[in-house]
């Protein structure tokens, strides 16, 4: 293989560095030990993605008892064996900067890797990105559904979503023919009511969520979510990465993706889209 693998360092707390609070309330300095303490046990190997997946089961089971808005949602597909398929999905895509977008694409084209895109529409702002979406499909990757705005939907209000939920489907009918065992939906900032559930039941979507995620928006460390996705990914799973933007930390994941998916390959896992991940 032409992809080196470097010996990982030993897993320490002490090479986990503490997140920085944005300031210095109560509030911001909970969330930055608690993101430094989600580094720690899944750096450290507390955390992985067997246990991960155990506990994702026993919620699911206990959500079926008491209608759960999460019952129906898959965090990550059980393959045939033998079967080392693997889904990538790109959270709020398009990127709002369509150079960084283009880039993404040749980036995966480089790399011979279908994603799915969880596509909000309304980011499709311009000329250069209705013309990236269109190249996405050409090139076999999936757009999903992921609203309309980059804000949580599970307080709307029932019409609220569905008009919402409708207005980016059509977006997306627009560059690609979904059938109905490809409708893929993500909630923004993975948040789902009993009533998002239910409308999305009706209208015949898969809601997805993921098994393999290090937390990307949150903190900018490449190596780290490198390190993470790696060790977290299992046949089946569904990683979560977020489209690059050049107006914050996100524009790391080229970073991760030009070393993630090179690792990834050369442990045996194969890249294909949700679709075709659900489907086998």
């Amino acid at each position: 293989p032409t992809h080196h693998i470097p010996k990982p360092a030993p897993r320490t707390m002490a090479r986990v560095p503490f997140a920085r609070p944005t300031g210095t309330g109560l509030k911001e300095l909970s969330k930055a030990g608690l993101v430094w303490l989600l580094k720690v046990l899944v750096y450290t190997g507390v955390i992985s993605n067997t246990s991960i997946r155990a506990v994702i089961k026993l919620l699911l089971m206990l959500g079926k008892l008491v209608a759960h808005p999460y019952s129906k949602t898959v965090f990550f597909f059980q393959p045939r064996d033998g079967c080392q398929d693997i889904a990538l999905t790109i959270d709020d895509a398009p990127s709002r900067d369509a150079n960084l977008f283009e880039e993404l694409l040749d980036l995966l084209l480089k790399l011979k890797v279908k994603a799915t895109f969880m596509v909000i529409s309304g980011n499709i702002r311009s000329d250069q990105h209705d013309r990236l979406m269109k190249r996405a499909v050409l090139e076999g990757h999936l757009l999903a559904n992921h609203m309309v705005e980059d804000e949580p939907s599970h307080r709307y209000s029932k019409a609220d979503f569905e008009n919402k939920l409708s207005e980016c489907e059509k977006a997306i009918r627009g560059y690609q023919e979904t059938k109905k065992e490809g409708m893929f939906f993500r909630p923004p900032s993975g948040l789902m009511s009993t009533q998002m559930r239910t409308s999305l039941e009706t209208k015949g979507y898969t809601t997805v969520l993921a098994d393999s995620y290090s937390g990307d928006p949150a903190f900018n460390d490449p190596e780290f979510h490198i390190e993470t996705l790696s060790r977290l990914t299992r046949p089946g799973s569904i990683i979560v990465l977020h489209s690059p933007e050049s107006d914050n930390h996100r524009v790391q994941t080229l970073e991760i993706l030009r070393k993630l998916i090179p690792t990834l390959k050369y442990k045996g896992f194969t890249f294909v889209t949700l679709t075709r991940l659900k489907t086998e």
